[in-house]
């Protein structure tokens, strides 16, 4: 049959209002609401819940997946919540939510009343609200999502954990590519203005990030390859809610 997933990456995740309000319907009163992806407010999928819907997939994330530390927080509605430790998200005069990370820096805001955190312009965007970003030379640039050693020995331990102690298909997820859409090189406005005015850089910038991402995924490779994953997701937005972004 047709493998069923919810949870298994982002694309397949669910949002965290949902998510209670299906805990509730399903009369699940056990465990706490994580919210993992921050940003997209995406819900970690609980084992009574996998259990309930028949789900296949169980994932091995990247190491930013499993969160040690959480606190509690609260959604516009009161729902009640846990997120990363490492996120601050603060009230404006505006009744917006602004996400700061640990080192001060603005993730996202969230307006008030909505669902999920909207990015900011830029990678380094201070709490002026302004991008301090400087786009690099080529040299410079650093392909967004590389694995570190500590990395890989973390995902070999967790993958091993996962085939020892679950009989679910393990779904890898390498993470996205950032460089290839420009969402790492200051935003959609400054990539569109390079990629018709400074075409030599741009793909100086993608032959970069393609050589960076083939060595990444043998990396991977070497790591979990020879565990029991069914299928590994990397990806990046190439598209629009209306169709592809150029034809």
């Amino acid at each position: 049959r047709v493998p069923i997933d919810l949870g298994g990456m982002a694309a397949t995740g669910i949002m965290v209002q949902a998510y209670v309000k299906l805990k509730k319907y399903l009369r699940i009163n056990t465990g706490a609401n994580y919210v993992y992806d921050i940003g997209q407010m995406l819900a970690m999928v609980e084992e009574p819940i996998l259990k309930r819907f028949g789900i296949d997939i169980i994932p091995l994330g990247r190491k930013s997946y499993y969160i040690s530390q959480w606190k509690d927080w609260q959604l516009f509605d009161g729902t009640k919540v846990k997120i990363s430790l490492n996120y601050n998200p603060k009230e404006d005069e505006n009744g917006d939510i602004v996400l700061f990370d640990n080192k001060g820096n603005i993730a996202g805001k969230m307006p008030k009343g909505g669902y999920y955190f909207e990015g900011l312009p830029g990678p380094d965007t201070h709490p002026t609200g302004e991008s301090q970003y400087r786009k690099p030379t080529v040299e410079e640039y650093e392909p967004y999502n590389q694995f570190s050693e500590e990395e890989l020995k973390y995902l070999q331990e967790k993958v091993d954990y996962l085939f020892k102690n679950t009989d679910y298909a393990i779904l890898g997820d390498t993470g996205g590519f950032g460089g290839l859409s420009g969402l790492a090189l200051g935003g959609f406005n400054e990539w569109w203005t390079m990629l018709l005015t400074e075409q030599e850089y741009v793909r100086a910038i993608y032959e970069k990030t393609v050589n960076a991402w083939i060595k990444n995924l043998k990396l991977y490779y070497q790591a979990v390859g020879d565990k029991k994953i069914c299928a590994v997701v990397f990806n990046d937005d190439l598209g629009t809610q209306k169709g592809e972004w150029m034809k």
